[in-house]
């Protein structure tokens, strides 16, 4: 049987509940823009 891995990006920008209509995310510096910052306009 062949075991499934998670990859880093699914795992790195994953969402959760954290409540009704509320959602979590945790923010890693691997995902970081070369100036240190996170990359991502939502952000």
């Amino acid at each position: 049987m062949q075991q499934i891995t998670e990859h880093l990006f699914g795992r790195d920008t994953r969402l959760v509940s954290a409540g009704a209509d509320i959602h979590a995310a945790r923010l890693t510096e691997r995902w970081n823009t070369a100036g240190g910052n996170p990359n991502g306009r939502a952000v």
